[in-house]
């Protein structure tokens, strides 16, 4: 509903050095399941957007890659599943990589964009968490962007649910409303503060789960950013808001 506005708070990553790093891993659920999701708004510079990539050759390495115009998931070095949608440098989407077993699906903004049915099947590195690099070798491969209501679970949410995370009205609702089963992590970036008031040094995790982020670089706290509508189209509401604005002056 492009009427739906809200004020989303998120964490700005600045491609050099910024990274936010929790110590507890996701782990899949039954036949490997997880669900990974959140809110982004790219540079178009590529790299890295979040990882379980130890440095040594483990089984289930994985991680999610921003090519510039697409987002995609690698385990083992070996790509799973790529968003088909291009995705425009500025604006925001809504993400959600799921796995079972050996189905792989990517959704944009609340619809399912690509699908493997016969993909890796195997238990995730059993490593630390890293979001906006990959934790092996980061060097060049720190994300520029922002992220926001980023969260993980051990069970594959449905595309119902997925649609319900994107539709979730003025994108500061708490997602353990009515997706907490399963859910592993939930980094709010201060749209939720149940659990502790995110800092510029710890992001805390909403769940319950106690798996807090620690932020290194140059970060600053969660800060304001664009009204967003249900499309992540900054496009959109900047011409929605010139059309109330023409009406009510």
């Amino acid at each position: 509903d492009s009427s739906s506005t809200g004020t989303l708070k998120h964490l700005t990553f600045d491609g050099s050095n910024d990274y936010v790093a929790a110590t507890t891993p996701l782990q899949g659920g039954t036949s490997y399941a997880f669900t990974i999701s959140g809110w982004v708004r790219h540079s178009g510079a590529g790299g890295y957007l979040w990882s379980q990539y130890p440095n040594d050759s483990t089984g289930g390495r994985i991680l999610i890659g921003d090519s510039g115009s697409a987002l995609y998931i690698t385990t083992g070095g070996t790509e799973q599943v790529r968003s088909t949608s291009t995705l425009t440098a500025g604006n925001w989407y809504h993400f959600a990589f799921t796995r079972l077993a050996e189905s792989w699906k990517v959704y944009i903004n609340g619809s399912e964009d690509d699908s493997e049915a016969s993909g890796d099947n195997s238990q995730l590195a059993n490593t630390a968490q890293g979001l906006g690099r990959r934790e092996y070798d980061p060097s060049t491969t720190y994300w520029t962007g922002e992220v926001a209501q980023f969260a993980t679970w051990n069970t594959e949410l449905s595309s119902a649910n997925v649609t319900g995370l994107y539709n979730s009205g003025d994108k500061s609702t708490d997602w353990t409303t009515s997706y907490s089963s399963g859910m592993q992590s939930y980094w709010a970036m201060g749209n939720k503060t149940t659990q502790g008031t995110d800092t510029a040094s710890t992001i805390y995790d909403q769940s319950g789960n106690d798996n807090t982020g620690t932020t290194n670089g140059s970060m600053s706290a969660p800060t304001t950013g664009h009204p967003i509508f249900a499309n992540g189209d900054v496009a959109n509401t900047r011409a929605v808001l010139k059309t109330i604005d023409a009406f009510t002056s």
